[in-house]
């Protein structure tokens, strides 16, 4: 087993039985806290969606004599991420000891010990650690016809793909041939040695360099309904010599046969129904249902299901009607898509006409379905966490919605913008610019209370907003008095509430379009940029004076009252370090560029430089007749910058043997510095306003 694939089967374990217990526990609290039924049910189906995903990983790392598939370091990664979600969840949900003595003496009842807002972020967490697995995975299982134009494939070692397949395909072939032994009479049974080594081997040929074909031609043979002999002859009539009809080799034989027979009218119409039901399948962001894509194409549910009868080798067709039909591997996208193989393949997919269809029955829906305040809900006031779910699933029908993920919309309008950027419509990019600045100014009243969108949102808007003027009949007749709003948007793009306490920094991340802040309230935050959403709270057990990721964003660093400096893990929200030495509080705190280093500044009239793995300080900083207020450390690691607010002056250290090469004098307060990367300048902010270089 490769050290690569034992560290995933290691975590692929610790995630399906984690999920297993925490779905047993959520099944226990459904049973005995009646009040926390939805909540307790949207978390119950997420972990075994999650559940589920995982197993998949471990179908495929299964096989005789612990043979593995080669894996990459993001698969690890993922799972790794939702053991880590999963064990804190676990530990969430597990009733105190307390409460089990009270249950064993039926004292006292079973508490929900979890809010609406933490149940939505777990939920959140969760569905991003699916979907992280499904993507690495399938990436990891294959090159797709989308990657091997830019990846050498001669790179992989041959005889790996072939001993990988080899031995993938002997099992599963013999579970095929077990299988259907058992549904027929002894003298029509397969021989132990089927199907053959000759065979086996004309597949693994097959089979290299994309292992997808080995995957995609064991669910083809298992299927029952044709003797295994037959379904093997027609496969290796798709035997090829070149590597980019391979994908051909692996998805024509199941594909061909639906039109066999046919004639020409007969041929025609079901390939129209193919492009229109599985072309739409095959372009979704995400997965429908069968009742969702019954809804959004306008095509009967029966129709759509007979449709997919034939095609279980390449899709995951649900048992269930409210389940997403989803693509077993993106090579089949690929191969549909292909527009190289637009006049050879009858059942190819004009991919601009499919997106342009979808778009006109998404248009087509809206119209027919969206109406104002769509819950009936009495109070405009309302909150989103006081409407029932239950009430909104029975309103909205199926998951062709946008419910509860109203700040996706940002994501979606900047993509817009970005397209229209390129087109000669200043009407459209107008409004769509329009759009845009009125949900990122609005965003968390959108978020918490979905009907003051129209009493509150439209109303407080510029008067000369393309939205309020296109909506303004919405806003309630009871309002007499409108207020006297500004013409136009001014520069402000977001205003991120959250904090109760005065902020005293704010810093972006390194790659995302994420931000940091830090609080007198206790709390970091960490906040998506794009939609000023809140992602993270961090709460620390002092107030905050500054904080900033790791170049890897996995680290917040965080310079606290009480003279520590502390690590934070963004995704456990743990703190993994503790830096200790100062014996005044800290008053800022920053990594170096490869996070190796962190560069403290106190109110002892010192800077420490620390190792952050280790945690220990590797150099002092003395000099300062006064408090440090801040700090800087060049991009090569070379120099670090420091400032006092009272000695009116910014000191420059080499970090090398923490001697002060330089003295500037500031003549007056400095609040602030930075130093370039080149470490040849430095900047101060001063008391009176000016900035001095």
């Amino acid at each position: 087993m490769a050290l690569e694939a034992l560290g995933v089967a290691s975590s692929v374990i610790a995630v399906i039985e984690i999920s297993g217990r925490v779905a047993a526990i959520c099944f226990q609290y459904s049973k005995g806290v009646k009040d926390a039924k939805s909540e307790d049910n949207r978390l119950l189906r997420e972990v075994n969606n999650l559940g589920e995903t995982t197993s998949s990983v471990q179908d495929l790392l299964d096989g005789p004599c612990e043979t593995t598939l080669k894996t990459s370091s993001k698969l690890l990664d993922a799972i790794e991420e939702a053991r880590i979600h999963l064990s804190k969840l676990k530990d969430d949900l597990r009733p105190s000891s307390a409460q089990k003595a009270f249950r064993r003496l039926r004292v006292g009842a079973l508490k929900w010990p979890l809010k609406s807002k933490d149940v939505e972020k777990v939920v959140k967490q969760l569905g991003r650690c699916g979907q992280n697995i499904s993507l690495a995975l399938q990436v990891d299982q294959t090159l797709s016809n989308t990657l091997y134009r830019n990846v050498a494939l001669q790179e992989v070692p041959e005889y790996v793909i072939q001993h990988d397949a080899s031995m993938f395909l002997e099992h599963q072939l013999a579970k095929i041939r077990a299988e259907y032994n058992v549904t027929v009479s002894e003298d029509r049974q397969l021989p132990l040695t089927w199907p053959g080594y000759e065979t086996v081997q004309a597949l693994v040929w097959m089979a290299t360099p994309l292992f997808i074909f080995a995957a995609n031609v064991c669910r083809y043979l298992a299927d029952l309904r044709w003797h295994p002999d037959d379904q093997v002859a027609k496969v290796l009539c798709y035997q090829t010599k070149t590597q980019q009809s391979k994908l051909d080799t692996s998805y024509r034989p199941v594909l061909d046969p639906l039109i066999e027979g046919l004639d020409k009218v007969e041929k025609v119409e079901l390939l129209q129904q193919f492009r229109a039901i599985v072309g739409s399948i095959i372009i979704l962001t995400r997965p429908f249902s069968f009742l969702s894509l019954a809804r959004i194409l306008y095509i009967p549910k029966r129709t759509i299901e007979h449709q997919l009868d034939g095609l279980y080798s390449v899709l995951s067709v649900p048992n269930v009607s409210d389940a997403p039909v989803r693509l077993l591997h993106l090579s089949f996208r690929d191969f549909l898509l292909d527009p190289d193989k637009k006049d050879e393949k009858p059942f190819w997919v004009n991919e601009i006409t499919a997106h342009d269809t979808m778009a006109s029955k998404c248009f087509r829906l809206m119209d027919d379905s969206l109406r104002e305040n769509v819950c009936n809900l009495k109070d405009p006031a309302a909150l989103q966490t006081s409407i029932d779910p239950e009430r909104v699933n029975e309103c909205i029908r199926d998951d062709v919605h946008l419910m509860g993920r109203v700040r996706e919309t940002i994501d979606m309008m900047m993509a817009l913008k970005g397209l229209l950027a390129t087109q000669n419509s200043e009407e459209l990019s107008e409004l769509i610019g329009d759009a845009y600045r009125f949900l990122s100014a609005n965003m968390g009243t959108i978020s918490s209370s979905p009907l003051q969108l129209y009493p509150s949102a439209l109303l407080f808007s510029p008067k000369e907003s393309s939205i309020r003027n296109l909506f303004d009949n919405s806003i309630p007749q009871w309002i007499r008095s409108w207020p006297d709003t500004q013409s136009r948007w001014g520069s402000c793009l977001q205003i991120l509430e959250g904090h109760t306490g005065a902020v005293h920094t704010a810093k972006f991340a390194p790659f995302s379009a994420r931000m940091v802040s830090a609080s007198d309230d206790r709390t970091v935050r960490i906040w998506d940029m794009n939609t000023g959403e809140c992602l993270q709270v961090i709460h620390n057990p002092v107030g905050v004076n500054s904080a900033m990721f790791s170049h890897d964003e996995r680290l917040v660093v965080v310079a606290c009252n009480d003279g520590i400096i502390r690590l934070w893990d963004v995704n456990t929200e743990e703190c993994v370090q503790e830096l200790r030495g100062h014996s005044g509080k800290v008053s800022s705190a920053v990594f170096s560029s490869d996070s190796k280093l962190v560069v403290s500044a106190s109110y002892d009239k010192t800077a420490r430089i620390w190792d952050s793995l280790t945690g220990k300080c590797t150099m002092e900083l003395r000099g300062h007749e006064n408090e440090v207020s801040s700090v800087a450390i060049s991009r090569d690691s070379a120099r670090v910058v420091t400032s006092s607010f009272y000695d009116q002056g910014v000191r420059i250290w080499r970090t090398l043997d923490g001697k002060c090469i330089g003295e500037l004098e500031t003549n007056d307060y400095s609040y602030a510095r930075a130093i370039s990367n080149d470490a040849s300048m430095a900047v101060a902010g001063l008391r009176s306003g000016s900035v001095q270089l």
